[in-house]
């Protein structure tokens, strides 16, 4: 055209006649000069350059402790270009489902908005990113703490598994998240609410009888989850006994021992140990047996009804009534006495020996009996008047009666 004519030229921007405008430089001046040195200044100049990035807000639907999944609101802005792009970043990914968009002045100016949201699962840090349409990008972040989905579960500790008559603690023992809390206990039955406690603050369940309860409990995050407690060994039957008379060691005295019963009538009898039963008569307790596991007696002397209490360590008492008839309170009576003896005889010439014996049987009452017709003590200790002859040798006598017998004062054994 004409400038080639003229041989017009650029004097500066290294003489080139392009020049690329930014939003940092946008406008450029242009020297030119044609081949008369003619000279003049070309102005160039955008005015449209968008550098500035979009505004994020965003909101969460809940910020207390949950276990449900979280919606995440965002709202998006740009005064020029406009929204481009949204995307949510962090521990998931996250997608977004555009809901709306609009205009609005703002401040004079139309703004253009665009609304978001999402769903977060997770704890975590989450970034939202927002490109405009002419590529300026924005982001804001955001922590998440809040979700947690973890059911909690529980194992019970028990205060005892041995047989006992008292109450038993059932403890639970939490895992997951922390604040686990018991929301509600149910009998099975035949166990009834009157035969368990519960402490909620300290999650003890109490039972005063043997049975099976079901428990549910909640994490501060509205997790649930659920647990069983049984318990089987308490047993407040109260301690049985059977006991042995012994009354031929000496048959003045009856002897009383105990010892647990061949059948036991309940777990706790089973379970129960002889030293830890007691047997209380007169205002004297002994165990059954010794620390040396020796059996423990009651010496009686006279025949009669006789009442005991047996208790346990834990005081469950049952009481035993013995009738002893072993003792023998009546006298002996003598039914026969016999004699026999020789003597020496003279009969004018000689000595002979001579033989005597007879029997004599009592009469009822009769306390003694001599061996005379008529017999009268001479001041020597002598009598006159014997009935049968008189000897230098030894006599026997049997006195034979109606129950063994021994000497007053003797240590042999009755016959």
């Amino acid at each position: 055209g004409r400038g080639g004519e003229r041989g017009l030229a650029v004097t500066n921007n290294n003489r080139s006649s392009e020049k690329e405008l930014s939003s940092y430089q946008n406008s450029f001046t242009f020297n030119l000069k044609d081949k008369y040195n003619y000279r003049a200044d070309v102005n160039v100049s955008l005015a449209n350059f968008d550098v500035e990035p979009g505004a994020i807000d965003y909101t969460l639907s809940s910020t207390a402790k949950t276990n449900q999944d979280i919606d995440v609101n965002i709202t998006v802005s740009d005064a020029k270009s406009g929204p481009g792009t949204v995307t949510l970043t962090g521990s998931e990914e996250a997608a977004l489902t555009k809901t709306n968009e609009y205009k609005k002045e703002v401040d004079g100016v139309n703004v253009k908005f665009a609304e978001y949201t999402g769903k977060i699962s997770k704890n975590g840090t989450y970034s939202i990113t927002l490109l405009d349409d002419a590529g300026n990008k924005s982001v804001k972040s955001f922590n998440v703490k809040n979700i947690s989905k973890t059911v909690p579960a529980a194992e019970v500790a028990y205060s005892t598994k041995e047989y006992t008559s008292r109450p038993v603690n059932a403890t639970l023992i939490f895992s997951g998240n922390s604040n686990v809390r018991i929301t509600g206990v149910e009998p099975l039955a035949p166990l009834t609410e009157a035969d368990y406690s519960v402490n909620y603050n300290t999650s003890v369940i109490t039972f005063t009888k043997s049975g099976t309860v079901g428990v549910y409990f909640a994490d501060e995050y509205g997790n649930t989850g659920s647990q069983t407690a049984e318990v089987a060994n308490i047993d407040k039957t109260p301690p049985t006994l059977e006991y042995t008379a012994d009354a031929l060691t000496d048959p003045s005295v009856v002897s009383i021992t105990f010892s647990k019963p061949e059948v036991p009538t309940s777990p706790m009898d089973e379970a129960r140990k002889e030293s830890e039963i007691f047997v209380t008569y007169g205002g004297m307790t002994k165990p059954v047996v010794d620390k040396d596991g020796n059996k423990n007696s009651f010496v009686f002397y006279e025949n009669g009804n006789y009442t005991f209490k047996i208790h346990d360590t834990e005081g469950r008492s049952s009481y035993l009534t013995i009738t002893i008839t072993e003792l023998d309170k009546k006298a002996p009576k003598i039914t026969s006495v016999k004699w026999s003896y020789s003597y020496d005889e003279f009969d004018g010439t000689n000595w002979v020996t001579n033989r005597e014996e007879g029997t004599k049987i009592p009469a009822d009452g009769t306390e003694g009996y001599a061996v005379s017709t008529n017999p009268s003590k001479n001041a020597d200790g002598t009598f006159n008047n014997d009935a049968y002859p008189v000897t230098n040798k030894d006599v026997t006598v049997t006195v034979e009666t109606d129950d063994d017998t021994r000497l007053i004062g003797s240590s042999d054994e009755y016959g």
